[in-house]
């Protein structure tokens, strides 16, 4: 019995250090891909490390003008959107076009994957079990779209976002991402309609609950200040993260909206901080290695008490 113990112990523990050192292998955000930045005026797509600041160039489509950015992490794909000028008038109805990117392969381009009318144009987006999500601008009306429909991009569900405004008062060029079934929208305030118009700098934090295909959110007090044009949840350090357009980056309190840890951007992201949209992908492996410590865990574990039931008989 000594024996099958000592067994059942060792196995446990060599599961739970096996564990430990490949999600330790794991850690993130710290290297590789990170959050990535696409640049509304002069088609860059730039991937940033949300500890440093630091940021590299991965492509570049000057002839396009990209905005509402999410990641998708079942097929590790970004998508994002072609609002047509660096220009535009909110409420303006346009054609958005939705392109496909791969960061692992940026010298792949980007591949279009459908056009969307009857909209304005696409600032903010997340992805939320499998769909596109996205507020045109100057509006309160959450928008989910299949990506992968036949026949191009498929409208899904139409939420009215309560408390957002609409008009000036809309989204107005901020941005949006998920945490779970919850919605965070960033947005801020137009001077006016106007193509080109000023955007205020102080943007507000909106919090949705229960956020499904047929339930209407509801808005939850939980508004902040000075958060920039764009948000991004870190879901492997559970950060929300804010990309403000003075070129610097910082993590929001989830309960109150303030902004700690300021970090300075610097490279390209920098250089071209403003207009444009963000979204944060895996580290490249980490939900691999991640599956892999935890299968290993419990065979292991399995084996020891395996092998403890036998001895007991």
């Amino acid at each position: 019995m000594i024996m099958v113990r000592e067994s059942l112990l060792a196995g446990t523990c060599l599961a739970v250090v096996f564990y430990c050192l490949l999600m330790d292998s794991a850690p993130g955000q710290t290297t590789g891909l990170d959050a990535l930045y696409v640049q509304q005026n002069g088609g860059a797509i730039d991937n940033i490390n949300t500890v440093t600041g630091t940021s590299v160039n991965l492509a570049a489509f000057p002839t396009d003008y990209w905005n509402g950015a999410a990641y998708d992490h079942q097929n590790g794909l970004l998508y994002i959107d072609n609002i047509g000028e660096a220009n535009f008038t909110t409420n303006q109805v346009i054609t958005n076009t939705i392109y496909s990117f791969n960061p692992l392969n940026p010298g792949a381009g980007v591949t279009e994957v459908g056009t969307i009318a009857g909209q304005s144009a696409f600032t903010g987006a997340g992805f939320y079990n499998g769909l596109y999500y996205t507020i045109g601008t100057g509006s309160n009306q959450l928008e989910a779209y299949n990506l992968s429909a036949a026949g191009g991009p498929k409208l899904v569900s139409s939420q009215t976002l309560g408390g957002l405004g609409s008009g000036i008062t809309g989204l107005s060029l901020g941005d949006i991402d998920f945490v779970g079934n919850s919605l965070w929208v960033s947005a801020g305030t137009l001077t006016s309609t106007a193509a080109g118009a000023g955007v205020s700098s102080t943007y507000t934090l909106y919090h949705y609950t229960n956020v499904s295909n047929v339930t209407t959110p509801v808005l939850a007090v939980s508004e902040g200040t000075e958060i920039g044009v764009g948000i991004a949840y870190d879901y492997i350090r559970g950060q929300l993260i804010a990309f403000n357009s003075d070129g610097t980056i910082a993590q929001v309190n989830q309960s109150t909206g303030a902004e700690s840890g300021s970090i300075t951007l610097s490279g390209p992201a920098f250089t071209n901080a403003g207009a444009g949209d963000f979204a944060i992908v895996p580290e490249p492996g980490t939900y691999a290695l991640w599956s892999m410590g935890l299968v290993f865990s419990l065979v292991f574990a399995h084996r020891a008490l395996r092998q403890r039931s036998i001895a007991s008989v």
